[in-house]
């Protein structure tokens, strides 16, 4: 047996550990498995705006191209003031932080705000960067099971969870995969159970929500000083290529975590898009529109021919099992997969018989429902 490599003897044995991420499929590899062109695929798989970029932000990026020869601003401090205004309640730059997506922010926080051996609670199925972040930190990772169908993440059974190690607990609202979305109530109240843990309210699909701006934790943040709260515009904006995210809290927490933040994780191209998302509210508002009419679709439709619908969903996804009409999710997954509709589900995701499928365009929704009678029937 051939003696190990340096890279394998001078690996830490937690990193060894994790399991290479199973991305969604292609386009272009969709459109191999189902035979047909590229022009034709329903891609539902990765939560992605339907819409796409706006016009003003793609221009954006066009004027700004000639300046990728030069360091863009390390402070990105322009987009910081953006954020701010956009955000309101008293927010300013200085309570705001960017990185690359708000994954990136999730391995500051941990870093920065924990110690080999803490807790990182979460709740279970979620968002594995929150589990591998943990872990590639030799933190712990601490996994809540989400109660199925309904899927709700509560303070009650979180409060038995916290022990003198739990340093991190982070609560998606609007979950991913589940697509609910914790109550400020139950927000509140996590706060206020764990003043001795950094709660992180992460809000990646939070615009999806109904009355967001009624909802989201950043009305919370004047109230408790242990929340963070991130955000993307890879969701609701259409920038999941260009890799911008954010951080919303205390100076104190913003302030710490710029001492670890790279310090050009955020390119020219990249800031410049972000603040022009931020003022095209026409956009976002058709978007909002498109994934809500599109969402109620999908969820009465689905329900209608005996799916098990996860109730009240708020994100630009809907989480659904067929395993009351006797079908097993990932042979649906496989057979929608052949007529070119991508959906995410088992066996490269959570363990549940469960599929999530992102919120299309009318066209794309109409396609998908009407290939589903047709498999069902079948």
């Amino acid at each position: 047996m051939s003696e190990e490599s340096i890279f394998i003897r001078n690996t830490t044995p937690e990193i060894l550990k994790l399991r290479n991420y199973v991305p969604g499929p292609t386009t272009e590899e969709i459109a191999k498995i189902a035979r047909t062109q590229r022009e034709k695929i329903v891609k539902l798989s990765s939560n992605e705006n339907p819409l796409g970029p706006s016009t003003k932000v793609v221009n954006a990026i066009r004027n700004a191209a000639g300046n990728v020869s030069l360091y863009p601003s390390s402070g990105c401090n322009k987009l910081r003031n953006a954020i701010a205004f956009a955000v309101g309640r008293g927010v300013s730059d200085e309570n705001v932080l960017v990185a690359a997506g708000s994954s990136e922010i999730f391995s500051f926080i941990i870093r920065a705000f924990s110690r080999p051996s803490d807790e990182v609670i979460y709740g279970d199925p979620s968002f594995s960067v929150y589990s591998d972040a943990a872990t590639v930190d030799a933190r712990i990772p601490v996994p809540i099971p989400l109660s199925d169908p309904l899927f709700e993440f509560k303070a009650d059974a979180l409060r038995k969870r916290l022990t003198k190690k739990t340093k991190i607990i982070i609560v998606t609202r609007p979950n991913n995969p589940t697509s609910r979305l914790v109550p400020l109530k139950q927000v509140e109240s996590i706060c206020e159970d764990s003043p001795d843990s950094v709660v992180v309210c992460d809000e990646a699909y939070i615009e999806f929500a109904d009355n967001y701006e009624d909802v989201t934790a950043v009305n919370l943040i004047g109230r408790f000083e242990n929340l963070l709260v991130t955000r993307t515009f890879s969701k609701a904006y259409g920038l999941p290529d260009l890799r911008v995210g954010y951080m919303i809290g205390a100076r104190e927490a913003v302030e710490i975590l710029f001492k670890i933040r790279p310090k050009w994780n955020n390119g020219e191209l990249a800031q410049e898009a972000a603040i022009t998302a931020l003022k095209d509210r026409d956009h976002l508002s058709r978007t909002l529109a498109t994934v809500q009419n599109g969402r109620r679709f999908l969820s009465e439709r689905l329900s209608a021919m005996g799916f098990v619908v996860t109730p009240e969903p708020q994100g630009n996804f809907v989480f659904v099992s067929p395993t009351r009409l006797g079908i097993k999710a990932e042979a649906l997954l496989v057979d929608l997969m052949k007529k070119g509709i991508a959906v995410r589900g088992p066996p490269t995701d959570w363990a549940l018989d469960y599929l999530r499928v992102s919120i299309g365009t009318e066209e794309e929704n109409e396609t998908l429902i009407t290939s589903l009678e047709i498999l069902i029937q079948d």
